[in-house]
């Protein structure tokens, strides 16, 4: 590392990572507000009827971000100051699982590349089981994002 990543210029600037921000930000605020604005004004009884689901990437071993500490001058090899890794990440695995006000529905692991069909199947499974467990009643609403596979016509049948 450089002296210029470890001090702030004269001006007051530092040497920073960049923050990253998703592509489609604006248009995904927009339709956050435009949701809160639409369903702001519901009571408690109307969120107890959603169920919300989502997939994640959980890492293994490791982590998917920097990290960064403070330590003094001859101590960056102290197991205080350090990350244990593995070569090539260690791997990870991708759930799908789905919540409410009422508590948590099925986990299911994704195993390889989620298309369409394989959603619907996730869905088949257990959508319907998590909604009798949770003990969702007659119209709940089925609340998730709209990546394409979600939002197929096929999916929505």
């Amino acid at each position: 590392m450089g002296p210029r990543s470890r001090h702030t210029t004269q001006e007051g600037d530092a040497f920073c990572l960049l923050e990253t921000t998703y592509f489609g930000a604006k248009t995904i605020k927009k339709a956050r507000l435009r949701f809160a604005t639409a369903h702001g004004d519901k009571d408690h009884t109307f969120w107890r009827h959603v169920l919300w689901s989502d997939k994640t990437k959980l890492e293994l071993f490791g982590h998917n971000d920097h990290r960064y500490v403070w330590r003094k001058k001859g101590e960056a090899c102290k197991p205080k100051n350090t990350i244990q890794t593995v070569k090539h990440g260690g791997g990870n695995i991708i759930l799908w699982g789905c919540f409410s006000a009422k508590g948590t529905g099925q986990l299911h692991r994704i195993e390889g590349r989620m298309d369409g069909a394989m959603y619907r199947k996730i869905l088949a499974n257990n959508l319907l089981p998590s909604v009798r467990a949770l003990k969702m009643g007659c119209g709940w609403v089925f609340q998730h994002d709209n990546d394409p596979k979600h939002t197929a016509r096929e999916t929505k049948e």
